[in-house]
């Protein structure tokens, strides 16, 4: 048996005329809608804070009475200001006020995020633009807002609804989509319905101490409607299977009071409060868990504290101490093992819980819908087969013919593109978002001297661009392959290696030409001034159409089908 010719060191690859296919169209089509999506985000990295403070104007109140109250009104200026404070020593807590913020403003903007259900957004803002960041006033303000970014950046809404901030039993929740809390005096942080018609009330808690105090209070209560707690509870069981109910508890810092949380009355009240013992309702730190993940770590601190008092009773015997004086360190093991939820997992060999994302700052970039991708990709595709058949100064009828052809293949390509971009990018930016983003967020730092606050938005925008543009550029391939694959349907069918090749090829072809699109797209808007949305997206679709056209016209899409073909011939000879 023989295997395949080896490729030669510089193919001759023919000139030829373009083939009278409607895949390069796809690829042009799928390329269309990506490109200019890239290009626009990387031309307006500052868009995000743009349309943000755009929102805030929408959260002003109305300045009634003396200065305080002017300053209360001030919701924009309040968040522009919080937003841009420089005596935030700690480099995390600037990054996450910053994100959250910038991601509420767009939110509101977005239709998904009311603040003006209660006058206590703005009275947050009014915080964190003016209290001191080691004050509670000032760390319960960022827990609250950061608790809704991440509402907002990790849920989808139900349809026609929106996040309320603070409201009350009597608030007018029309704005909202939102039913009427029927729960006197209920503490309710962030108020919102989920697309799997769950309606959740959320309270967000500065610390872990703060969450063990409101359980410690609920334990002296007779009566639940005396606490926080048993009216969240109380809320939370009103629900039915129409519309099911979900009580969330969210403590930002987590860095100490774990060891007093886990406490089994106190842990007894939070787990009662939000019920559903395998949902991930409570959020310490970074990590959600689970009322039973929570329990594992309890039982594995209980399984572990004979032998660690068995342990400091030999060693108090061991240094001449009498046995009778032995006091079991109680205390000590607590607050050794279980300090943090960290330090317990590490403490007993647990995996629990799962990662919290803080909230991205670059929101405000909405994908193409697939109207609009079609619309993209049907006028890109029309205007580059226009110029391509009158290459020779006349249109014939087939040829106008071919043009309306890969012009409707251009807008079906750029619809579905988009359409299938909206499904895969959210899977994959959870799969490398992070890292890009973190690295991205380094290098603006250490190689571009960026201050903490620009090199989050660097990193933030670096990670949409490219998580964009690696969707579109898979969704893209497997659309313009599926219509490379339609064509050569009857050869696939019969297994033809001809065929497979030409589907190998287009494949191939595609990935090159979308990618090179989108990157060329991204690069060109960012160092492009005022017009690089414009500027971007013609030069990466011109590079896009280069890849394309140019691997048809030049030969070398069918150099590359040949080969695929003669190692499919390759294959078959095994057998």
């Amino acid at each position: 048996m023989s295997g395949p010719d080896r490729v030669e060191a510089r193919p001759r690859i023919p000139q030829r005329e373009p083939r009278d296919s409607v895949v390069p169209a796809a690829q042009i089509g799928a390329a269309a809608p990506a490109t200019w999506d890239s290009a626009r985000i990387a031309a307006n990295p500052q868009k995000a804070q743009t349309r943000a403070m755009e929102g805030f104007q929408k959260a002003a109140g109305v300045a009634q009475g003396g200065a305080n109250a002017r300053a209360l009104a001030d919701a924009p200026g309040n968040a522009r200001a919080a937003m841009n404070r420089q005596d935030i020593a700690d480099p995390k807590v600037q990054k996450e006020l910053r994100s959250s913020l910038l991601h509420l403003g767009n939110a509101i903007e977005d239709q998904r995020f009311d603040p003006n259900t209660s006058s206590k957004f703005r009275e947050q803002l009014k915080a964190l633009a003016t209290a001191s960041p080691d004050t509670e006033t000032f760390k319960g303000a960022l827990a609250h807002v950061r608790a809704a970014a991440q509402v907002l950046d990790q849920n989808q809404l139900a349809p026609g609804t929106k996040l309320a901030f603070d409201p009350e039993r009597g608030t007018h929740l029309s704005s909202t989509g939102l039913p009427t809390i029927d729960k006197a005096h209920l503490d309710a942080d962030l108020y919102y319905k989920t697309a799997d018609g769950k309606l959740h009330v959320d309270s967000s808690k500065s610390s872990i101490n703060a969450v063990t105090s409101e359980a410690q209070h609920t334990l002296k209560k007779t009566d639940p409607d005396d606490s926080q707690m048993g009216r969240q509870k109380g809320w939370r069981e009103g629900g039915t299977v129409a519309e099911p109910r979900r009580l969330g508890i969210n403590a930002m810092d987590a860095s100490k009071g774990f060891n007093g949380l886990m406490d089994d009355r106190k842990l007894g009240v939070v787990k009662d409060a939000v019920g559903h013992p395998a949902e991930r309702s409570i959020v310490l730190g970074d990590r959600a868990y689970s009322p039973n993940e929570l329990d594992r770590i309890d039982e594995a601190a209980k399984k572990a504290l004979p032998g660690y008092i068995e342990d400091a009773r030999k060693a108090h015997v061991a240094s001449g101490q009498p046995e009778s004086t032995f006091k079991p360190p109680y205390g000590e093991f607590v607050k050794e093992k279980m300090a943090t939820p960290e330090a317990a997992m590490k403490s007993f060999d647990i995996k629990a819980g799962k990662a919290v994302p803080a909230p991205r700052p670059a929101a405000g970039f909405e994908m193409p819908t697939a109207r609009q991708g079609g619309l993209i990709g049907g006028a890109a595709t029309f205007g580059i087969s226009t110029v391509v058949a009158a290459r020779d100064g006349r249109i014939t009828g087939e040829e106008a013919a071919q043009i309306g052809r890969q012009t409707a293949v251009g807008a079906g390509a750029g619809a579905l593109t988009a359409a299938g971009e909206r499904a895969v990018t959210p899977m994959v930016d959870r799969a490398v978002g992070r890292t890009i983003q973190t690295s991205a967020e380094r290098v603006a730092a250490t190689r571009l001297g960026q201050s903490a606050v620009t090199a989050s938005t660097t990193g933030a925008v670096t990670r949409t661009v490219a998580t964009r543009a690696l969707g579109s550029t898979g969704v893209g391939a497997v659309v313009a392959t599926g219509i490379s694959a339609y064509e050569n349907r009857d050869g696939l069918a019969r297994g033809d290696s001809k065929a497979i090749g030409n589907v190998a090829a287009d494949a191939t072809v595609a990935v090159g030409s979308i990618a090179a699109a989108t990157a060329t797209g991204a690069a060109i808007g960012s160092v492009v001034p005022v017009a690089g949305t414009l500027v971007g997206g013609a030069i990466g679709l011109a590079v896009g159409v280069g890849v394309a056209y140019g691997a048809e016209i030049s030969g070398a899409r069918d150099w590359l089908a040949g080969k695929a073909s003669k190692g499919v011939d390759w294959v078959k000879s095994w057998f």
